[in-house]
């Protein structure tokens, strides 16, 4: 598609403690298979754009492991293509590392790009969404900037920092910062569509309002001074928010329920990832695999319930795991019981036979330590 590019802005992410303290939110492993960013690329991918670009504050390195060189999510690898931008001279400057800036600096790579529009998501909320129909929308209303929101009755719980909306119809008439006291509310999903023109006249006015802005709160400026047709576009299909370690945990095990993957998964919708050569999962003589995701290389021999493995996790003979994400090429020992935990990749739990956490508090071993 032509009409329209995809940008995955991964400034400004929420920070999830110690499982991002080393990498991007938008590379977490996510159900044992998947990375966050992977929900936003096939959403654009199977909405048929073939041009993607992404913000990147720094850390790339990860996501170039992780996307390699993009054509998973590229149908038309001829004319189409996934890069990363950053803003190299804000790299050391967090402050002045934002969004806004950074396609400011890279102004001469948006300005050679040929589209009618230019939409701009995030990773931290997961759901399958066609951008066909927010494209339709746009060319029907005419509209300058279009906003995803969603009307949620759990506000006040799991959409904390998110920007609450006053719409009337579909025009945007005021925002807010959600300070979670009001359960019934219209939340926005950080997801904007721009007729392009619009996009570079905000990015250029952003100099002169305020270098420190995020592309969020120029959105916000705007809405509050009225200047342009601004609307908003209901989704009204599943959203899995990934804002805290709670609404990571919480969210994953959510979608061991069949009926909720049956809403943000779809076989007309594929959420694409990268492939890795490994053997299918091994379940051994002791292994008893109850309601829980299970990623190819595994070798099971003990007892896995309500539980997400990615690939190469070992659970030895006798070891109990309940409740739990464990991450890749990880070991949990023989005899070794845990519920509650997220074993971050390459770690061993072997001489502490008991680890327990709650559904609260979620005990989280550290990248490649040994327990």
């Amino acid at each position: 598609m032509r009409k329209a590019i995809g940008i995955i802005n991964l400034h400004h992410e929420p920070n999830l403690g110690e499982l991002t303290e080393n990498r991007p939110l938008g590379t977490l492993s996510f159900l044992g298979r998947y990375g966050l960013m992977d929900f936003t690329l096939s959403n654009y991918s199977n909405s048929g754009m073939n041009v993607m670009l992404m913000l990147v504050p720094g850390q790339s390195d990860l996501i170039r492991n992780h996307i390699r060189d993009g054509n998973i999510w590229i149908t038309n690898t001829k004319f189409g293509f996934l890069r990363l931008l950053s803003n190299e001279k804000m790299l050391n400057n967090p402050s002045f590392n934002t969004d806004v800036n950074n396609m400011v600096a890279n102004m001469h790579i948006l300005g050679d790009i040929e589209s009618e529009y230019v939409i701009v998501s995030n990773t931290h909320f997961i759901f399958s969404f066609d951008y066909r129909n927010l494209i339709e929308y746009m060319d029907d209303t005419g509209a300058d900037i279009g906003i995803l929101y969603a009307h949620r009755t759990d506000a006040d719980k799991e959409f904390g920092d998110c920007d609450l909306y006053q719409i009337s119809g579909d025009k945007i008439l005021d925002s807010k910062h959600n300070t979670s006291r009001k359960k019934i509310a219209d939340i926005g999903l950080d997801t904007y569509i721009f007729k392009r023109s619009v996009l570079f006249e905000i990015l250029a006015a952003g100099e002169t309002i305020s270098k420190l802005y995020t592309l969020r709160d120029l959105v916000n400026h705007y809405i509050h001074r009225q200047k342009y047709d601004i609307r908003g576009y209901r989704f009204d299909g599943y959203i899995a928010p990934i804002l805290s370690i709670q609404g990571y945990v919480d969210n994953s095990f959510a979608l061991l329920d069949f009926e909720n993957r049956q809403k943000l998964f779809s076989p007309n919708w594929p959420i694409y990832t990268t492939s890795h050569n490994t053997p299918p999962a091994m379940y051994k003589e002791n292994a008893q695999v109850k309601n829980s995701f299970v990623a190819n290389g595994s070798i099971i021999d003990g007892k896995v319930e309500n539980s997400i493995l990615s690939r190469d996790v070992k659970i030895e003979k006798g070891a109990e795991v309940k409740n739990c994400i464990i991450f890749t090429h990880s070991i949990v020992g023989e005899g070794v019981k845990m519920k509650y935990v997220i074993a971050d990749k390459n770690s061993e739990s072997r001489k502490f036979k008991n680890l327990k956490g709650s559904k609260d508090e979620i005990i989280i071993i550290p990248e490649g330590s040994k327990a």
